[in-house]
């Protein structure tokens, strides 16, 4: 059995994916099989992928899905997986040699971690630069609940983790990575390291899900975590907060977004803003605001 399962999700990622494969067998670290997920790509990936396993490159296995969700191509690639460590890497991202290498000794050293994760240098064209997020270590739960701060490509997480926290939720076709980081944080502590191991390209396609949508499904994995029993009150209010937070947010940009496009939508989309149920969450979120502004 090898030490760490690579899953790789792949899409028509036909310019990205040599380079994506060329940076996990360059890896000082050696004791892993690669895993790909193909969610039904029509750009010839499969040959590509082919001429690696013509080379006799063994720990490499390659499964083509019919059409599904990014969360369903990610839950296969860890059933089908054996790895002791699981590690995500998306197929136009890229790997630094010694990423596996410092990640393994880490999670080794310290048996009650259950993920260690990294920054990341994010790739726009030619340009390269820090992610200069705020990012944390230990029992991340809380922090989380304000927003996502691990990359998945960044990430190796033991496998007992997620088996305790469950499989990526097929469902969602949005922040299903956010989802699994909070149900592995309520059980485990986690790890930052403060140094860039991995390569984020940003560019049309892997963007286009859209700032609407990304928020939709925030607010969505949130009110999840409010169904759970091991989830407290004092966590609960929390996670309200940020509800009514994104909820606000998510009205602003519509009506903003509206306002470009003719008043009648504007007008529509007041309306649907000021509903009661969006009411409520606004004026919470706004004493919410005040309190927090008067301690200060």
């Amino acid at each position: 059995m090898p030490k760490v399962s690579v899953i790789i999700p792949t899409h028509n990622d036909i310019r990205y994916i040599a380079a994506c494969l060329d940076s996990v067998l360059s890896q000082t670290f050696e004791d892993f099989e690669i895993v790909i997920v193909d969610d039904s790509s029509s750009d010839c990936i499969k040959d590509v992928i082919g001429s690696y396993l013509n080379k006799g490159i063994r720990n490499i296995r390659y499964f083509h899905l019919g059409p599904c969700s990014l969360s369903a191509a990610r839950h296969e690639g860890v059933k089908s997986s054996s790895g002791e460590f699981v590690a995500f890497l998306d197929s136009d991202d890229i790997w630094l040699p010694d990423k596996l290498r410092i990640q393994v000794k880490l999670l080794e050293t310290d048996p009650g971690l259950g993920m260690v994760y990294s920054n990341v240098y994010f790739l726009i064209g030619k340009r390269s630069f820090l992610d200069n997020r705020k990012c944390y270590s230990g029992m991340v739960f809380d922090k989380l609940i304000e927003g996502n701060f691990i990359c998945i490509s960044t990430a190796l997480i033991r496998r007992e983790c997620i088996e305790k926290a469950g499989n990526f939720d097929v469902s969602l076709t949005n922040a299903e990575d956010y989802d699994i980081w909070l149900r592995i944080a309520k059980l485990v502590p986690v790890s930052y390291i403060d140094m860039p191991l991995v390569r984020y390209r940003c560019h049309r396609d892997n963007m286009g899900r859209g700032f609407e949508n990304d928020i939709r499904y925030r607010i969505y994995v949130l009110e999840k975590l409010l169904a759970r029993e091991d989830i407290s009150e004092e966590e609960k209010k929390r996670i309200r907060q940020m509800i009514s937070k994104w909820n606000f947010n998510l009205g602003i940009y519509l009506i903003k977004k509206a306002t470009r496009l003719n008043p009648v939508s504007a007008l529509l989309l007041c309306g649907w803003f000021l509903s009661l149920s969006r009411i409520r969450s606004v004026l919470k979120w706004r004493k919410i605001w005040k309190e927090a502004s008067c301690a200060e």
